[in-house]
């Protein structure tokens, strides 16, 4: 089960680096100090998968130094909501699960609408444990 922790916003020493990002909109913030501190590499990323931040959308990107192995890119849409931010929290449950170590910048993000981030995590994991152990009918 994943710890879902909230704490002071810093660079990712390690693991996974993952970015919500409202449709249209670029860096800002945390992403845009770490993106200045590795000389435009998280730009150039998002650009190169041509993400636009379009709801529902992500993109997994190799991670631009050592610190981390990887960015995940999550779309908000225009107008990022509770509902958005749940379904956010659940793709990145998905998409995350197995990773060890994962940083969600979301200091763009109001202190309600990460906690709803976190909520769709929970949401998903207890969905996708609901279903374990499989039917046997999924077997045939």
């Amino acid at each position: 089960m994943p710890d879902i922790a909230f704490a002071k916003v810093t660079a990712p020493k390690s693991g996974v680096l993952a970015l919500p990002l409202v449709e249209g909109a670029g860096l800002a913030g945390a992403a845009a100090a770490l993106d200045k501190a590795l000389g435009g590499a998280l730009t150039r990323a998002v650009e190169a998968a041509k993400f636009t931040g379009k709801k529902g959308s992500s993109a997994s990107l190799l991670g631009p130094s050592a610190a981390f192995t990887k960015i995940l890119l999550l779309g908000l849409g225009k107008e990022a909501n509770a509902a958005a931010a749940e379904a956010l929290g659940g793709a990145l449950y998905v998409a995350l699960s197995k990773e060890e170590q994962v940083t969600v910048l979301a200091d763009g993000l109001t202190p309600e609408m990460a906690a709803h981030v976190a909520l769709g995590a929970r949401l998903r994991r207890r969905r996708l444990m609901s279903r374990w152990p499989p039917s046997p009918r999924a077997w045939s």
